[in-house]
């Protein structure tokens, strides 16, 4: 059966989040969370947490998800360095932008197979607290139905996921917009989704 927990950022304790979240995490169960945006639905990133968020979603395994992380560097753990990334990343992260660059012949499975990796560190404690529990990096796509809008309250996403998740955590409204998602590709950058930081 779902849990839902209501948890503010600013009491975002590690031990707290990782009392909510570790056994979930570990055995690859979905998790709604809030982000510096949206809403977002996630679980640790392995075939099975890619599968279980797939089919939660309604969504095209071939439209991957972003990732978020912890912590800046561990970017350079998913996607091959460059200087446009780290100038992007220290301009704007923490924060609501999503960057798309070459994933790393080094990234862990199952992103070893993927051409592109969009990474984000979040402005979010409780998202980058679970990011870490389950290893640096979890999944961190909207907590919706494929194409259609994330609602804003955990009340309104309960009605969707239900007992498919088995975490809910509200930290109260996440009104968006959803973050800015730009690539990296042959040094120039280019915008894939306007979003909350302007290009």
């Amino acid at each position: 059966m779902a849990r839902i927990v209501s948890l503010p950022e600013d009491g975002c304790l590690p031990s707290k989040v990782k009392q909510l979240a570790d056994g979930i995490l570990s055995m690859d169960g979905l998790i709604v969370y809030p982000t510096d945006t949206v809403y977002g639905l996630g679980t640790r990133v392995t075939e099975n947490g890619l599968r279980n968020v797939f089919e939660a979603k309604k969504r095209s395994e071939n439209r991957k998800p972003p990732i978020l992380i912890s912590e800046a560097h561990i970017v350079f753990k998913l996607v091959e360095p460059s200087n446009l990334l780290w100038d992007l990343a220290s301009n704007f992260w923490p924060g609501p932008l999503t960057i798309v660059a070459k994933a790393s012949a080094n990234a862990p499975d199952p992103l070893r197979d993927w051409e592109y990796i969009g990474v984000r560190l979040p402005d979010s404690c409780i998202a980058r607290e679970l990011a870490r529990l389950a290893g640096g990096y979890i999944i961190g796509t909207s907590a919706n139905i494929s194409g259609n809008p994330t609602p804003s309250v955990v009340k309104k996403i309960t009605e969707i996921f239900g007992d498919t998740v088995q975490l809910y955590i509200d930290a109260g409204p996440r009104l968006g917009p959803e973050s800015t998602v730009v690539m990296i590709e042959d040094n120039s950058i280019k915008l894939i989704r306007k979003g909350a930081v302007p290009l």
